[in-house]
């Protein structure tokens, strides 16, 4: 694989990564500040500073991988907002819906500058850039958001569930899920790569629906 082709593949998953992350933490950090706790605003992760939030070995682990990584986790104490539960799931919820919000301003920008014809014909360089940076933003921001809220591990969705249960269930499905969640994460990822691909749980759970709604936001009329 030739460097123009490494560069070609590379550059828009780098700057897709930190947008991507870097909204996603500090959409976590400015729920939580604005819902009464400021852990996170006095450790500096109320910005839009890529520095604050990216995490070296969580990027270099998405480069390797080309999928999988993380960022920085944003500290949040629950037992300062004024409805605990209520909250802490609004501020977990956060960040998943900010890549969404991420992916629908890319879709909208890209049928703006088709709808234009800046696509049409050859493209050079910096235009095929483009074009590579909206689609991707669009597509991975999207597969964000259905893995985040994967009711496993330290992903949001663990904490969106544990604070929907009742106090009783709650403390025994997080005592499970510290105990084995990240484990069964792993295996969600790992089986696909292990199986060939012949059995997918995250192909049905996050790939497939994330290029359906891609395909959408990429068809839908804009008036």
């Amino acid at each position: 694989m030739d460097m123009a082709h490494l560069a070609e593949q590379y550059i828009p998953l780098i700057i897709v990564l930190i947008v991507a992350f870097t909204f996603h933490e500090f959409a976590h950090a400015w729920s939580a500040w604005m819902l009464g706790d400021d852990t996170a605003y006095n450790e500096g992760r109320v910005t839009l500073n890529p520095l604050s939030h990216l995490d070296p070995m969580g990027t270099i682990a998405i480069l390797v991988t080309g999928m999988f990584g993380w960022a920085r986790p944003v500290p949040v104490n629950p037992r300062r907002f004024k409805h605990p539960r209520r909250d802490d799931i609004i501020v977990t919820a956060a960040g998943p819906v900010s890549n969404l919000i991420i992916a629908l301003i890319a879709a909208i920008t890209m049928r703006v500058l088709m709808s234009y014809g800046v696509f049409n014909g050859e493209l050079v360089p910096l235009t095929k850039l483009l074009r590579a940076v909206l689609l991707m933003m669009i597509w991975l921001n999207i597969i964000l958001f259905f893995f985040n809220i994967i009711p496993l591990g330290p992903l949001d969705g663990s904490h969106i569930v544990k604070n929907m249960l009742p106090l009783n269930k709650a403390y025994n499905y997080t005592k499970w899920n510290e105990e084995y969640g990240m484990w069964a994460l792993m295996a969600l990822i790992l089986i696909g790569p292990l199986s060939d691909g012949s059995f997918s749980p995250l192909k049905y759970v996050v790939f497939e629906p994330s290029m359906a709604i891609t395909r959408w936001l990429l068809s839908v009329s804009l008036f």
